[in-house]
């Protein structure tokens, strides 16, 4: 008895899906395109719509900063900063500029410890970008206790 109401649940299931359609029943369906077409959007806010090659990477260090970006033209697609210490109650505060000096983005990374270090990293996917400085500022605040350190793409 109990396979006959599987047998059963399944078959309900495959014709609400569509699965056991006539065939003259599929010939006759057709696409519409939409009125109004719409712009992709990432409902996600860790999954960016751009995704930046990385050919170029450079490095700075400045006030015990050592930071690394990889880019490609002026796509940021990654970057990371590091101190030679662990230390808690830091944020990297990274800042992105265009080409006349306007900051266009700004992003806020919480950091990991280990291996005698304390490390921050992202991967923000900023175009347009033609300058980009980290720094580790104290949580919650705006003042730096490490860097800043720049890097102009």
């Amino acid at each position: 008895m109990k396979k006959v109401r599987y047998a059963l649940g399944a078959l309900g299931v495959a014709q609400a899906l569509g699965l056991l359609a006539p065939a003259a029943n599929a010939a006759t369906a057709q696409a519409h395109a939409p009125k109004h077409p719409v712009k992709a959007v990432s409902l996600r806010k860790d999954t960016p719509l751009i995704v930046c090659g990385a050919t170029t990477g450079k490095n700075a260090s400045a006030n015990h900063l050592h930071a690394h970006v990889t880019y490609q033209g002026h796509c940021v697609h990654f970057q990371s900063a590091y101190i030679t210490h662990s230390q808690n109650s830091l944020t990297e505060r990274v800042r992105f500029y265009n080409s006349v000096g306007t900051r266009i983005a700004q992003t806020r990374i919480g950091g990991h410890q280990g291996g005698g270090r304390t490390t921050f990293k992202s991967s923000p996917n900023v175009t347009d970008v033609y300058k980009i400085c980290e720094a580790l500022v104290f949580n919650g605040t705006s003042s730096v206790n490490y860097g800043p350190v720049c890097e102009n793409i």
